[in-house]
């Protein structure tokens, strides 16, 4: 899977947000957002690679048996 977070650049330095975006697309209105805001100098968007294998799925109970029925 791949995903997207900003890199945003502050008076102090670069910060990630720490915020995952799935489409390329979100990454960047978000960016537009981010500058338009106060003391922002600068967004990155970097690209997040996140392997299958380290994804683990939760259906809650309910939901389960619903699908049973």
């Amino acid at each position: 899977m791949q995903g997207f977070t900003l890199e945003i650049l502050f008076s102090t330095g670069w910060r990630r947000n720490g915020q995952i975006l799935w489409r390329f697309g979100d990454a960047i209105r978000e960016s537009n957002r981010v500058l338009a805001g106060n003391g922002v100098r600068g967004v990155r968007i970097l690209t997040v690679t996140i392997p299958p294998e380290t994804i683990h799925e939760r259906i809650a109970e309910h939901e389960a048996e619903v699908a049973n029925v």
